[in-house]
């Protein structure tokens, strides 16, 4: 198995996996999306499903809180792995910023997501 393939496995075991931190699960995701423009799109609401968590009270899945998910991010931000403009729309790693070669960074297209936006 060459190296690419291997980390994209290791990216997928690791966004799927519940005992993983949910940081360590959103970088996994952001990885597994991310495209040649730096940027890593998700459709609304969907961060929120594909990120499951268990519920400590049922013991069911359930997506992720959209406030703990933001808070997420902004910690990613804050640790310098997320740039600022990543949201649950769209994630953006550091250092994968740049556009193809010589082509300027690009604004994302999706809008920002927020605490308040209904994810159904």
């Amino acid at each position: 198995m060459n190296y690419v393939k291997m980390i994209g496995q290791w990216d997928e075991d690791l966004a799927t996996n519940l005992n993983a931190g949910l940081e360590h699960r959103v970088l996994a995701w952001a990885r597994l999306r991310l495209e040649r423009t730096g940027h890593a799109h998700f459709d609304k609401g969907e961060l929120l499903r594909v990120l499951e968590v268990v519920n400590p009270r049922t013991g069911e899945l359930s997506p992720v809180n959209a406030r703990t998910l933001d808070r997420t991010v902004n910690a990613l931000v804050d640790q310098g792995l997320l740039l600022p403009a990543s949201g649950r729309r769209c994630l953006r790693p550091v250092g994968c910023e740049q556009g193809a070669r010589n082509a300027p960074v690009t604004e994302c297209k999706q809008p920002r997501a927020t605490a308040n936006e209904v994810t159904g």
